[in-house]
């Protein structure tokens, strides 16, 4: 894994200086690459060829092919046997270098060929042009910007911002979604200009016309195909297998994260059986009691495949690390599981380079609870008239005056199938942001984001794809990319390998919630293969104490961060909104806590990102975000 950037003109202090403010994306080799038209990057991670020959940015035989790229083609040795008998010779044992020839043998269409986690630019220096690309699931990002003429890309977006053309402008659509979602969805970003580069896209920037064109290359449409579960769920696991194989190639150590659920026991159960030696698991939990601990079932998931097994258990103080992960972040994404998962990565850092993780099974499989949720509410929607849902919500609402309440009542007087599901999954509903900014916030961007989904297709359905492309690529995996890679540590995800996918894009949603059951015929694969204490476990996700801390040790931090004078200076709240969050904590710990915490990560990075025009600095500290 590596950090990557470029643009389309000459500039050495400027490209060495994007290299270094990504040094921990790859901090085991340094290239660049510069010539009148063209500037390239590369922070290398060394996992495949460990020597100087997989040094990047790589070239062909010529020197008219190069290439920046951060990423792993699991099946590139295929690829390079069947290159290698077109005639292709190769320097190196790299998937960097099959990526070079492949180009040159098929042009654009080489990313078709290509299973893995990947972003990578070429620069074609016989036709002007760069061909960027990012992986149809999205595992690793890739950030760019065009601005008079100037074409300039990064694997982090801080890298860009480092580019002195480059404004740090708020864009209110991203900022708007935000608080509905607690990331931004798309190809925005939190900065107007700068745009990511979406899953499955890539983008032909020709030199000579000075224009750029986005293309969809690749995607996973949902196809389902009628056979039995049991069928599905053999070939779930025959697909399962081969994925994990192919992410244990490695020529550094590797591990996966176990957190006792059933995704990650499934993962290494796999590896073990594959693994000549014990697999190397890894674990954390919270110091803050028996809802905040589950080492007891990765304990017992690692005695009962005898791995080698470390855990480490997370001090009440580790809120601390914000600012340093809103560092690494980019833009703000309130997502709470990002401090033990960058401290989890931290501390395997210690043994692995590389670690297995879950990610992707409830978005492919329907593992989460709303699903069942709405699956129940929709037939309750489409038959009873809006104007009956509106007593029955109203009537309720006589008796109980709470935010969490008027969120009930905005969910049962929904018009549409779009709006019912955003009251569900918002932070700050329509109503609460309309208060929170002052109706400065125009449009309803949020809208434009889920209504695709919701067509013709079954409620199921439409909730996976909408959570399998935008959730899962730009929140749970720019999570994991961002504080893995902080410690230099590559994360690989067997869920997402392509002929996955494809396999989960047949099965009816039937199959996958069934009897009630989320990921029915995902259970099915595992039988057997997972302990029967794992394999009934309801899902757990990973409880992170917010609401204590912001309730005690974080409190007053938070109050200094959001006071009056802060929100005011900073233009797009109203204090008057947050006060009333503080003043009736209390009364619903669980519901206030999701939003101050959204509006504390803004603020963190706001002071990072806004106020400071040094962002080279990565080891913050509140102190260095509080002013006197």
């Amino acid at each position: 894994m590596c950090g990557i950037c470029g643009f389309n003109w000459e500039d050495k202090k400027l490209v060495n200086d994007m290299v270094s403010i990504q040094q921990h994306r790859g901090p085991d080799q340094k290239g660049i690459f510069c010539d009148k038209n063209v500037s390239l990057g590369h922070a290398r991670l060394s996992i495949i060829d460990l020597s100087i020959k997989g040094k990047q940015p790589m070239c062909n035989e010529d020197s008219s092919v190069w290439v920046t790229y951060n990423g792993e083609i699991y099946n590139f040795i295929s690829i390079k046997k069947e290159l290698e008998k077109k005639g292709h010779k190769f320097k190196s044992d790299t998937d960097t270098e099959v990526i070079v020839h492949a180009y040159e043998e098929y042009g654009e269409k080489c990313v078709s060929l290509f299973n893995g986690m990947f972003a990578f630019a070429i620069w074609d220096r016989k036709k002007n042009v760069f061909f960027i690309v990012r992986d149809k699931v999205g595992v690793k990002p890739l950030y760019y910007s065009i601005i008079e003429d100037k074409l300039i890309f990064a694997s982090e977006m801080k890298a860009i911002l480092l580019h002195e053309k480059i404004k740090r402008e708020i864009n209110k659509s991203a900022l708007y979604n935000f608080l509905t979602f607690r990331y931004s969805p798309g190809n925005n970003t939190i900065f107007e200009g700068i745009n990511k580069l979406e899953p499955g896209y890539y983008l032909k920037y020709d030199d000579k016309t000075k224009k750029g064109e986005l293309k969809k290359y690749g995607d996973f449409q949902l196809r389902p195909e009628k056979s039995s579960a049991r069928k599905y769920a053999k070939d779930i696991d025959s697909a399962m297998q081969m994925a994990v194989g192919r992410r244990l190639m490695s020529d550094v150590p590797l591990g996966a994260f176990l957190s006792g659920g059933l995704d990650s026991t499934y993962i290494v159960a796999l590896m073990q059986k594959q693994c000549n030696e014990a697999v190397k698991t890894f674990s954390i939990g919270f110091d803050s009691g028996e809802g905040y601990n589950e080492t007891k079932f990765s304990k017992f998931v690692a005695e009962y495949y005898n791995t080698d097994h470390h855990e480490f258990f997370i001090k009440e103080n580790s809120f601390n690390l914000l600012p340093k992960i809103m560092w690494h972040m980019d833009e703000p994404i309130a997502d709470f599981a990002s401090i033990p998962t960058y401290i989890l990565s931290e501390f395997a850092k210690k043994k692995v380079s590389v670690v297995l993780t879950g990610e992707g099974a409830d978005e492919l499989f329907g593992g989460y609870r709303k699903y069942k949720y709405l699956k129940a509410f929709h037939p309750y929607y489409k038959t009873m008239p809006l104007s009956i849902r509106r007593i029955v919500s109203e009537a309720g609402g006589i008796f109980n005056k709470s935010l969490f309440f008027k969120r009930i009542q905005d969910f049962h007087s929904a018009k549409s199938v779009s709006d019912y599901y955003l009251q569900l999954v918002s932070f700050f509903s329509e109503r609460e942001k309309k208060e929170l900014c002052n109706g400065s916030l125009a449009g309803r961007p949020d809208v434009d984001v889920v209504n695709p989904f919701f067509d013709k297709r079954k409620i199921m359905d439409s909730m996976m794809a909408l959570d399998f492309k935008t959730w899962l690529p730009e929140d749970l995996l720019m999570k994991v990319d961002k504080t893995t890679m902080a410690h230099s540590l590559e994360a690989r995800v067997p869920f997402l390998d392509s002929n996955v996918v494809n396999l989960g894009c047949k099965i009816p949603h039937k199959l996958k919630l069934r009897f009630n059951k989320e990921k029915y015929v995902l259970r099915g694969a595992m039988k057997g293969k997972v302990p029967r204490k794992i394999y009934t476990r309801k899902k757990h996700g990973f409880n992170v104490p917010v609401h204590r801390w912001l309730e005690k040790e974080l409190k007053g931090i938070s109050q200094e961060l959001l006071s009056k004078k802060s929100v005011e200076k900073r233009g797009f709240f109203n204090h008057n909104y947050i006060q009333k969050l503080f003043n009736n904590y209390s009364n619903s710990k669980v519901y206030y806590s999701r939003q101050l915490w959204t509006l504390l990560n803004f603020e963190v990075w706001a002071r990072i990102y806004l106020d400071r025009d040094d962002i080279t600095g990565r080891h913050l500290a509140f102190d260095d975000i509080i002013y006197n």
